[in-house]
């Protein structure tokens, strides 16, 4: 390649080779905004050596500047033998029950989804939402009290309770802690 290249991957296995065809950064999703920016700017410097076009730079910056993430606002529930909307604002927690994930809305009332726990994790938004175990996601507002537990894991007393146990997995108690705190 005759132009300076800014490489961007999940897999560091490519550096090398991102390299040899004139990359000048390597940036591992997810992507932090300081760090583009810095490359940016290594690029704005190396690329005064190659013919760019007008405003290439300023527009590489607006569409690469990291914009707020979109989640999920609903999902899509069978009730009977009908199929309806749940809006995500009304469910109180996830659970997994014998290979079933439930969505537990704020009266109670559970209803099957299609989505597994990993993937709504990923679909929430994270200051609403934290995944406790491998098989309980809670909603902020549900959470009415937490205690300690035995081997360092703490039990949550949850409304509207669930199927299980509200249990926080001991080697997420500190991510616990800090989300309940509001930090990110």
């Amino acid at each position: 390649m005759d132009c300076p290249v800014i490489s961007i991957t999940a897999y560091d296995r490519y550096a090398l080779r991102a390299f040899k065809v004139n990359s000048i950064d390597y940036l591992l999703k997810p992507i932090k905004e300081d760090a583009l920016g810095e490359a940016l700017n290594r690029f704005d410097a190396t690329a005064k050596d190659f013919i760019v076009p007008h405003g290439l730079i300023t527009e590489l910056r607006e569409a690469t500047s990291l914009r707020q993430p979109v989640y999920r606002t609903r999902l899509r529930v069978a009730v009977g033998n009908d199929v309806r909307a749940l809006p995500i604002d009304q469910v109180a927690h996830f659970y997994s029950e014998d290979r079933v994930t439930f969505a537990l809305d704020h009266t109670g009332l559970r209803y099957p989804v299609s989505a597994s726990i990993g993937k709504l994790t990923q679909e929430l938004d994270p200051a609403s939402w934290f995944r406790i175990n491998r098989s309980q996601l809670i909603h902020i507002s549900c959470v009415v009290r937490a205690g300690a537990y035995f081997n360092h894991r703490l039990k949550l007393t949850l409304k509207p309770a669930s199927g299980g146990e509200g249990v926080v997995a001991r080697e997420r108690v500190p991510a616990f802690n800090a989300w309940l705190g509001g930090e990110h």
